[in-house]
């Protein structure tokens, strides 16, 4: 299924509610809003990894970027180096794929 987003932005997407504690309710409705299709019942109804994916490809998108720049720091024990790298969107596993590993829905 063809889950090709949109940008948040829309007079819809007011509504929203980002003050709320229901973080799995709010990523929902940003997919049932911004992502295809714009069915909450569908996006409730994913794994957990689809439903990432597609939330990180609505940051990317509103980003107008292909990777998301994070940071960490070292693990190494008495370094805690801070470092920074970019994680292509490209790159994350497809829905498929956490599917096929018999991955259940949640969130």
């Amino acid at each position: 299924m063809d889950v090709t987003p949109r940008p948040l932005g829309q007079p819809a997407d007011l509504d929203v509610d980002f003050a709320g504690d229901d973080r799995p309710g709010l990523v929902t409705a940003l997919l049932a809003l911004c992502a295809t299709p714009r069915d909450a019942a569908y996006w409730w109804a994913q794994p957990v990894s689809h439903r990432t994916r597609a939330l990180l490809g609505l940051v990317a998108l509103n980003d107008a970027r292909d990777a998301l720049a994070l940071g960490a720091r070292c693990a190494k024990a008495g370094c805690t180096e801070p470092f920074e790298f970019e994680l292509p969107i490209a790159a994350l596993p497809d829905a498929a794929a956490g599917r096929a590993g018999g991955e259940k829905g949640g969130t």
